[in-house]
């Protein structure tokens, strides 16, 4: 199989190094054969005199080496030394009972030595050596992977040993472990140096069976790609130093690595005036005023928002340990916002958008629209009604409600309607309660309330003992009287106002009785007397 071999640089002892793609290429272990090797060396090594400096001197390459039985695409250090390596790469076989696939790679240190392979500076290295290409579109968050590590014969060197932090302030002993270390670096045009983005070097204890580890990465430039790359997995503690440090009989078994980057959308989609966030699966939301500092929007948290005002706005998104900024997205707030009119005519009263009008007039809302937008709603509303007045004179009732239809009705008999009684005007020919059903030319339909009519006459004079009852009043003539008890004689006298008898009649034994009066129109007095004597007056109206 052929890989390409982007990374060309293992820095330090017993280790390997790598180029990736997003995903580490061949992290797994699984892909072994032969390869060729580039082999730099500086010209002069060795420290300036009484420093920890480097001795300045170039690389080169040395030659070409054919490496033979390698983790493809690493690059491991022995092959530095083209013989007699201090340590050894070989590959494992025992993972496959932790993970899929059939093997792993196994450091170990063969031999004790410093100062051997130059004085090599990180800077320098990425610098003039080897200046890896960037071969990611985003800073990773952290190197993962599985590895399990046992350390040789521990190592101790004095005051004034030159380590990559300086010289030693005193006697310290060095007892191996599984290291990771990676620098990425961006070149600066200005000072002609790189500056470094982002690095991690983290230091793992003895693990007799795999374990897992990750690596934190620590971004030092926000917001900057690096363009270079030196990535180390070692079994020494001082793997990137002026003095690589071996601990002799080190073994590290390694697998499954590979780099980890924040996998959130921080794409924005913009509908009308709505803004979403691209990444469904988020912790948390923050929107952003862009118009304002950056300034977090209080309450804006889901993962939708709709400005309340024009302006750029952006969205943070929290995933786990990543963050990410989206870029501001620009929102005019009346680009959508619609309007629409309604014209009504109700009886009686109108229900609109949860609210009840009783008046005819013009009413508003703003509501949202199914972009999100302001929706102007105008109602214009007419509320047609149904007079219910009725007015009573002389037993004749009038509704005051024009231009409709109309059914008087017997509210002593359920409300029947009356047969033909369908004018505006009623004249009842009975006492009794009575109402109407209005219908209007709207179509508004209305019953009023109950009218009481007491067409029984009014009873001027009465010595007859008991109530005495003379109705209809007015009538056309026809009158019924009701005495309350019989009387054996009963003499009934019909008389206009200027006292002329219009009627004279007898009856015996009487208590109820009915004249017909065939009189021209007016008012009249009618008297009744018994032959004991008891007397009653009423006034008569003849239409």
């Amino acid at each position: 199989m052929n890989k390409k071999l982007l990374f060309l640089f293992l820095y330090g002892c017993c280790g390997l190094s790598a180029a990736l793609a997003q995903n580490l290429t061949n992290g797994d272990f699984e892909d072994w054969g032969d390869q060729s090797v580039d082999i730099y060396r500086r010209a002069t090594f060795g420290f300036k005199p009484g420093t920890c400096e480097n001795v300045e001197s170039a690389y080169s390459l040395f030659q070409t080496f054919e490496a033979e039985d390698r983790p493809l695409g690493f690059k491991v250090f022995d092959d530095f030394f083209v013989t007699n390596p201090p340590s050894s790469v070989t590959q494992a076989t025992d993972a496959a009972d932790v993970f899929e696939g059939n093997s792993a790679v196994r450091l170990e240190a063969n031999s004790f030595f410093i100062g051997v392979v130059g004085l090599y500076d990180v800077e320098e290295l990425v610098q003039e050596a080897l200046p890896i290409p960037y071969p990611f579109d985003d800073v990773p968050l952290s190197i993962d992977g599985h590895y399990k590590h046992s350390s040789g014969t521990p190592q101790t060197f004095g005051a004034g040993t030159c380590t990559r932090q300086g010289p030693l302030a005193q006697e310290t002993t060095f007892t191996g472990g599984f290291a990771v270390y990676a620098v990425m670096t961006k070149w600066n045009s200005d000072e002609s140096k790189r500056d470094t983005v982002a690095h991690t070097y983290q230091v793992y204890d003895d693990a007799a069976e795999y374990t897992s580890f990750s690596a934190p990465i620590e971004v030092l430039q926000e917001n900057t790609l690096p363009d270079s790359l030196i990535f180390v997995l070692s079994s020494c503690p001082e793997f990137i130093s002026p003095n690589p440090i071996a601990i002799p009989g080190s073994v590290t078994f390694i697998d499954n690595v590979d780099f980890t980057f924040c996998d959130i959308d921080n794409a924005v989609s913009l509908n009308a005036r709505t803004l979403s966030s691209n990444e469904e699966n988020a912790e948390s939301y923050q929107w952003i005023d862009c118009n304002n500092g950056n300034t977090p929007i209080a309450g804006a948290t889901d993962r939708t928002f709709i400005p309340e005002s024009n302006g750029d706005y952006a969205v943070m998104v929290t995933k786990g340990a990543c963050s990410e900024t989206s870029a501001c997205t620009f929102v005019d707030i009346n680009s959508c916002n619609s309007a629409s009119t309604q014209t009504i005519e109700a009886c009686f009263e109108y229900t609109w958008l949860g609210d009840t009008f009783f008046e005819t007039g013009t009413y508003t809302a703003t509501l949202p629209n199914s972009l999100g937008c302001d929706s102007l709603l105008t109602l214009n509303l007419t509320i047609d009604t149904v007079n219910t007045i009725v007015t009573q004179m002389d037993g004749t009732l009038t509704s005051l409600q024009p231009n409709a239809t109309y059914q008087w009705l017997d509210c002593d008999n359920d409300n029947t309607p009356i047969d033909g009684a369908t004018a505006s005007t009623f004249t009842a020919d009975i006492s009794g309660k009575y109402a109407v059903e209005i219908t209007t030319s709207k179509g508004c339909i209305q019953t009023t309330t109950c009218q009481e009519v007491d067409l029984i006459l009014s009873i001027e004079e009465n010595t007859f003992g008991h109530p005495v009852s003379v109705y209809p009043n007015p009538s056309n003539g026809s009158i019924s009287i009701d005495l309350g008890e019989s009387y054996s004689e009963v003499e009934i006298v019909v008389r206009d106002l200027l006292g002329n008898i219009q009627l004279t009649t007898i009856k015996k034994n009487m208590r109820q009785t009915s004249l017909e009066l065939n009189v021209p129109p007016g008012i009249y007095w009618l008297s009744m007397t018994s032959k004991t004597g008891a007397t009653a007056t009423a006034q008569l109206i003849i239409n």
